[in-house]
């Protein structure tokens, strides 16, 4: 069966982006859905995967001039996060304080260290902080 993912999430030790197509059998598939971390893709057409996203050139992991980085890519102005944090959501995909804010809280659980409470309050703050 296959779904579409709603936002960054690990299945089966692979990381997935939100709007990427995954395998998984029904059981699977209701976990997913059940927590609100995927959705079916349409049977009216077959489900293709995104492709890949162009970079720029100048675009990098590296860190940034903060004055010249867009305030949305800086996850530190998010109450509770620091560098080391900001690194790990953004290793496993979520690169914008908007994105965190969209994020379910088992996406962000995936980080070692990070349980589903602190995933609730780490998007809490981020909403806040788009405000």
């Amino acid at each position: 069966m296959q779904l579409k993912a709603i936002s960054c999430i690990k299945h089966n030790k692979q990381y997935y982006d939100a709007g990427e197509i995954l395998e998984v059998t029904e059981d699977e598939a209701q976990e997913l859905l059940d927590l609100n971390l995927a959705e079916p893709v349409s049977d009216d057409k077959p489900a293709e995967k995104p492709e890949p996203a162009n970079e720029t050139a100048g675009d990098s992991d590296d860190k940034t001039d903060p004055e010249t980085e867009d305030s949305d890519d800086d996850l530190t102005q998010i109450n509770g996060v620091g560098e080391e944090l900001d690194q790990a959501l953004k290793r496993i995909g979520i690169k914008k304080i908007s994105a965190v804010a969209d994020s379910a809280p088992e996406a962000i659980a995936v980080i070692p260290g990070i349980g589903v409470k602190t995933a609730r309050n780490i998007i809490k703050a981020a909403k806040k902080a788009l405000k």
